[in-house]
This record gives C-alpha cells, structure tokens and sequence, in this order.
C-alpha cells in the first residue's frame, strides 16, 4: 500500500485505566493468569490489516474509528506515521504515564515495523483489559516510502539460508534433512 503518512502529532489526552475483571482473588500472579488466559479466549482477532485500518478511518463513521500508536521509535516516528497515531515506543507501553495516555472505550490499533513488536504491545494492553489490535506487518504494509518504513525485510541480511524442501504452496513438506539441527 502507499497510503498517506504526516509528520504532525496530535493533541495529548488522558484517560483513566481500565477495569481488570477476570478475578476475583487479589493474588498478583492468579490475576495475571486469569487476564493472559482472558485475552486469549474472548474471541478477538489480535490482527487488523493495513486496508481495513485504512478504510476504517476514512469512513466517516466516528463510532468505529480506532485509536492509533505507533510503537516505534521517536525517530521513526517523526519521520512519518499514520495519521493520528501518538507515539508510545513498545518497550515503555506498560508504563503509568503511558496507558494513561489510551482510551478504554475505543479499539485501540498498534503498529511497529514489521508486525513483530506491534503484536508484543497488542498483547499486553489486552491483558491490561485494553481492546487493542495489531496492524499485520507493520508500516511496511501502510506505505511505500522507505524513509518512513525505516526497516526493511532484505533477503540478504534477513534470510539465514537454512536449507528446505518443498513449500506449503505446492503441498510439500519440510524433511528432516532439511531442519536446521540436522545441516552439518
């Protein structure tokens, strides 16, 4: 996709934390099973892809229009973002200052690079009791130019050369031969 991107940052806002019910003991390790076990059976697709994150906030219907963060670095961010996106860097996504900065009665969509980090801070918002999606493959789904994708897949750095047989798309499957731990 080559959708827009703006380099402008929107206005602050707080909002209360959510309400965590999904226990009702006061043991911090039951309430943290409960909520990871909470998040993973209610149903929800974790994902959202690029055109549907698109077409939802170019509807003009205000009522399904998500919350947007980017969890990518203040660098990349100022180098280009989604429109609306505040920026929260995903390793400080848990942090008081920065859920307060989260609305709990909106979807809320994350976005990194890739997909990879994005999906790490869609899970633990839900487990915090936030109703947040990740955008499948980051900004390299949402826009063409590389100075705001910032990271790039590249074969020659990316691909490790493990050996394989056969894909999923022409019904084969691997052989052990061909697993990593079995190459010499």
């Amino acid at each position: 996709n080559d959708f827009a991107v703006t380099t402008d940052v929107p206005d602050a806002m707080t909002y209360d934390l959510p309400e965590l019910d999904v226990t009702d003991s006061t043991d911090e390790d039951e309430i943290v099973r409960a909520a990871a076990e909470a998040y993973l059976n209610n149903g929800a697709a974790p994902t959202i892809d690029a055109v549907d994150l698109f077409d939802r906030l170019n509807d003009g219907d205000d009522s399904t229009t998500p919350f947007v963060v980017s969890v990518r670095a203040p660098d990349a961010y100022a180098a280009g973002h989604i429109p609306g996106a505040i920026n929260i860097p995903w390793k400080t996504v848990a942090k008081a200052e920065n859920l307060a900065k989260l609305p709990t009665d909106q979807q809320i969509v994350v976005y990194c690079y890739t997909g990879h980090t994005g999906g790490l801070a869609t899970a633990v918002l839900n487990m915090l009791g936030y109703d947040a999606s990740n955008m499948l493959f980051g900004m390299q789904a949402w826009t063409m130019d590389d100075d705001v994708r910032v990271k790039s897949f590249n074969p020659e750095v990316h691909s490790f050369g493990y050996p394989y047989v056969g894909t999923a798309a022409d019904g084969e499957t691997a052989t052990p031969e061909a697993t990593p731990e079995a190459t010499p």
